[in-house]
C-alpha cells in the first residue's frame, strides 16, 4: 500500500485520480495531466519503457504517423499555411506524450494495477457528485448562483467535457468490476457516473452510453466476432455517415411530416449542408490542417441564404436567433477531417478506428474486457460525430489518458488467462 512518502511513485493512480476533476474544473487542464504524466513516467519508469507487448499497437502507430505526415503536408495546399502549421505543433508532442505512456502503462504491474483501477474509480465517483450538484446550482434549484461566489463558479464548470470523459471510462470500470475486490467502489461509481451523465451531462454522452452498453453486452457475449464487425462498420461510418444522412433529405422528410426539430438538431444539418459544399470546393485534398474556422462564408448567416430554407422552415428555435453557417469547426469528426485534409485524411482516420479494434481483438480474451474496450472505442466514435473538434488539445489529451488507463486498469492479474501475445512469447 502507497503511504505519501511513496505516492509520488504511483503516478498513472495519480493522473488517474485528478482526471476527472480537471475536466469538471477546466478542461483544458486534461492537457496538463497529460504532459504531467508523461514527465512523471520518462523519470520514474524509463528503465522499463521498452517495445516489450507493443506489437498489436505497431499498425495503430504506422497509421497514426502517416495521419500526422498528411496533416503536416496539408499545410502546402492550405489556405493559411501559418494557421496549420501551428496547429501542427501543439497536435504532435501532445500525440507523442500519449504515446509514451501508453508504452508505460504496458509495464504497470497487478499491485499498480489495483491502485490505478481504485483511483479512478474514487475520482470518478467524488466528481460525478459534485457535476450532479453543479448542475443543480447551475439549474437555479440550489441557492443563486449570482449572489454566491462558489456557486457561481460552480455554475460554469465543464459539465460536457466531464460527461463525454465519462461515457468513455465508464466501460472500463465496468470490466475491471468483474476483476477486481472492491466491487462496491466499482458498482457505486458506475452508478453515479451513469447519473451524472444522464442529468448533467451532453447529449452526445447520453448516445454514447446508450450505445455502448449493448456493444459491452454483444462484446463479452460473443467477444472477438463483435470486435471484429465493429472494425468494419466504425471505419465504414466513418467515412460514409455525413453523405447517408445529407441522402436522407430530413428537411423534406420533416416538412411531408408536419414535424419541427430542436435549433441545434437544426443547425448541425445546416452546418452540414455548408461543409459539403466547401467539401465539393476541394474534394481531394482538402483545405489544410484545422482550415474548417478559416472557410469563406462560415460567419455567415443560414436565414437569410435560400440555400438553406427548408432547413430554417422546420427549425423550432425563435426566427430571431442568428445561425452561423459554421461556427468555428463542424461539430462532426467525419467532416471535419473530410473538408480539411480531404480523402486520404478521412481514409487514414477511417482506418485508425478499425486498428485500434484488430489490436483489441489481438491484445485481450474474449470477455469483459474486449467489450470494454470495443465500448469505449463506440463512445469516442459517437461523441466525435456530434460534439467537440477533432484538433482540440484537451479532447485530443483526454482520449490518450483513457487509452493508457485502460491499458493500466487491465494489467494481468494473478489466474489470467494469458493473451494471443503473451502465448507466443511464453511458447
Amino acid at each position: 500500500m502507497p503511504t505519501l512518502l511513496t505516492l509520488h511513485r504511483q503516478p498513472f493512480a495519480i493522473a488517474a485520480f485528478l482526471l476527472p476533476f480537471a475536466a469538471l474544473f477546466q478542461n483544458k487542464l486534461l492537457t496538463v495531466v497529460l504532459l504531467a504524466l508523461t514527465v512523471a513516467v520518462l523519470v520514474l519508469s524509463r528503465p522499463r519503457l521498452g517495445l516489450r507487448g507493443l506489437r498489436p499497437a505497431w499498425p495503430i502507430l504506422i497509421g497514426l504517423t502517416l495521419l500526422l505526415l498528411w496533416a503536416f503536408a496539408s499545410a502546402l495546399w492550405s489556405i493559411d499555411a501559418a494557421h496549420s502549421l501551428k496547429r501542427f505543433g501543439r497536435l504532435l508532442p501532445t500525440v507523442l506524450a500519449g504515446i509514451v505512456i501508453g508504452i508505460a502503462a504496458l509495464s504497470v504491474n497487478r499491485e499498480q494495477r489495483r491502485f490505478v483501477v481504485v483511483a479512478v474509480a474514487a475520482g470518478m465517483l467524488v466528481a460525478s457528485l459534485l457535476a450532479i450538484f453543479g448542475e443543480f446550482v447551475r439549474s437555479g434549484e440550489i441557492g443563486d448562483p449570482q449572489a454566491n461566489l462558489v456557486l457561481n463558479w460552480m455554475a460554469y464548470w465543464h459539465f460536457r467535457p466531464f460527461s463525454a470523459l465519462s461515457a468513455i471510462l465508464i466501460f472500463p470500470l465496468l470490466a475491471a468490476a468483474f476483476r477486481a475486490a472492491d466491487r462496491v467502489l466499482m458498482i457505486t461509481a458506475i452508478v453515479v457516473m451513469a447519473a451524472a451523465i444522464f442529468y448533467a451531462g451532453a447529449s452526445a454522452s447520453k448516445l454514447a452510453l446508450c450505445i455502448g452498453l449493448p456493444v459491452f453486452l454483444l462484446a463479452w457475449r460473443w467477444g472477438r466476432p463483435v470486435s471484429r464487425i465493429l472494425a468494419v462498420a466504425l471505419s465504414a461510418a466513418f467515412v460514409l455517415l455525413p453523405g447517408f444522412v445529407t441522402a436522407l433529405d430530413l428537411p423534406s422528410l420533416l416538412r411531408t411530416q408536419g414535424h419541427a426539430i430542436h435549433s441545434s438538431a437544426a443547425h448541425r444539418l445546416v452546418i452540414m449542408r455548408f461543409v459539403n459544399e466547401r467539401v465539393d470546393e476541394r474534394p481531394v485534398l482538402g483545405w489544410g490542417l484545422h482550415a474548417s474556422r478559416l472557410l469563406p462564408g462560415g460567419g455567415a448567416d443560414a436565414r437569410i441564404d435560400p440555400g438553406y430554407a427548408d432547413i430554417m422552415g422546420v427549425m423550432s428555435n425563435d426566427p430571431a436567433t442568428e445561425v452561423e453557417l459554421l461556427p468555428l469547426h463542424p461539430h462532426n469528426a467525419s467532416q471535419q477531417i473530410r473538408v480539411e485534409l480531404g480523402i486520404p485524411g478521412v481514409l487514414l482516420y477511417a482506418l485508425l478506428f478499425g486498428l485500434c479494434c484488430i489490436a483489441l481483438v489481438r491484445r485481450y480474451p474474449d470477455g469483459p474486457t474486449l467489450a470494454a474496450g470495443g465500448s469505449a472505442l463506440v463512445a469516442v466514435f459517437v461523441i466525435g460525430q456530434l460534439s467537440f473538434s477533432v484538433w482540440q488539445s484537451w479532447w485530443i489529451s483526454a482520449q490518450l489518458l483513457c487509452v493508457c488507463l485502460f491499458l493500466a486498469m487491465m494489467a494481468p492479474r494473478t489466474g489470467d488467462a494469458p493473451t494471443d501475445d503473451q502465448a507466443s512469447e511464453g511458447g
